[in-house]
């Protein structure tokens, strides 16, 4: 029996074969690009409206929870909605990419043992997916400032390389959480659980300011420090020292991990998924 053909390049390992999986994959973009207008189309397929059903989807959420919790905290509604608003994408974008990071590789299974493309490629295909979802419901975020009239500046535009720093902290979370989970299925499963724990505990609908003596819960969280890389720009308010040191040393832990996961393991994920 002819063995599969992905045995002969299974053995792959090390960091000179990492940086070229990444060279290649990033080379081949038209492939996953191609799959991610799939994916995008395929979330309203038959649908009449289309796209816009995500967009009312989040206005729907974004607006119910804003009239409510926003009278629950006392908060004025100009105020709390854009906070809102800004804050529930970001969310959606962080939670999603580490949520699909579990099943980044197994996912795409049959492109792996089938043809010979680079790990990567999976990698860039998530990361690329859920930025674009990103910016179709930032069309709310727009509209938002502009009904709530919050001013804008030339500080504003430090919101896209804070876009950039997640989309590269999700790229290497889906390194690190696609090779645990493909050899320890668990691992998605408990990731999934956590997702509702952490939010919760990150300031996403609600202010950290408001906890009193427990503000290190979101101090020290650094989901809530990433999502500041963009919600405090769009809200004129300063990024703290405390909070590029948190994400620094995250996007740290990240890559020392991610680079790790790989010398271990290379291509050998291909007999486990």
């Amino acid at each position: 029996m002819t063995p599969p053909v992905y045995e002969a390049w299974a053995d792959r390992e090390g960091l000179s074969a990492g940086w070229s999986d990444l060279r290649e994959g990033m080379q081949k973009y038209r492939i996953w690009r191609e799959l991610v207008r799939r994916d995008v189309v395929g979330k309203t397929r038959g649908s009449r409206l289309g796209f816009t059903w995500i967009i009312i989807a989040q206005a729907a959420a974004t607006a119910g929870i804003g009239l409510v919790y926003g009278r629950l905290f006392g908060l004025p509604i100009e105020e709390y909605i854009p906070y809102l608003a800004i804050g529930l994408i970001v969310w959606s974008l962080m939670i999603t990419m580490i949520s699909e990071a579990s099943n980044c590789f197994a996912s795409n299974r049959a492109y792996l043992l089938q043809s010979r493309i680079p790990l990567s490629l999976c990698c860039y295909r998530l990361v690329a997916r859920n930025i674009a979802l990103f910016f179709l419901k930032s069309i709310i975020i727009v509209a938002v400032l502009v009904i709530f009239q919050v001013e804008q500046s030339w500080y504003s535009l430090m919101a896209i390389p804070g876009l950039a720093v997640i989309a590269f902290a999700g790229f290497l979370t889906a390194i690190t959480l696609g090779y645990v989970n493909a050899k320890y299925r668990d691992v998605g499963q408990f990731v999934t659980a956590a997702t509702v724990f952490l939010f919760f505990m990150t300031p996403v609908i609600w202010k950290s300011n408001r906890l009193g003596s427990y503000a290190w819960v979101a101090e020290w969280n650094p989901l809530y420090h990433f999502l500041n890389l963009v919600r405090s720009p769009l809200l004129q308010q300063e990024l703290s020292s405390h909070s590029f040191a948190m994400v620094g040393a995250s996007l740290l832990i990240l890559t020392l991990t991610s680079v790790s996961v790989y010398r271990i393991w290379g291509r050998r994920i291909l007999y486990w998924l």
